[in-house]
């Protein structure tokens, strides 16, 4: 992770980063299809059960697993700091140009839940 990482936290601009974010969304986008797909193998084979929506709280196990949302969270108020940066560094910056920002990320998002 060093070796890919430390020369991406080394650039002068966000905007160096743009290909490199393409990417991670690109492959998050290609995560999405494969488990897709192997969702709907199992589901045809009859090797599937059905999602539980509801986190269990019968064990110990299942509480600690919801920790999980710790380092979710924590990223998502980090993220707020880097919003003044971002906008910046848009060329003609204008609030709505930084509404469309915003909307876009929602793809991001989906892809993510």
């Amino acid at each position: 992770m060093v070796v890919f990482l430390a020369p991406l936290c080394v650039l002068d601009r966000i905007d160096s980063l743009s290909m490199t974010s393409a990417a991670s969304v690109a492959l998050a986008v290609v995560f999405v299809v494969v488990c897709f797909a192997v969702a709907f193998i199992k589901l045809i084979e009859g090797k599937i059960e059905a999602p539980r929506m509801t986190p269990d709280f019968g064990s110990k196990m299942a509480i600690l697993d919801l920790l999980v949302v710790v380092p979710i969270m924590t990223n998502a108020y980090v993220c707020h700091f880097n919003v003044q940066p971002i906008y910046n560094e848009l060329e003609g910056r204008s609030p709505q140009k930084m509404n469309q920002l915003g909307r876009t990320t929602t793809l991001c998002v989906v892809v993510y839940a």
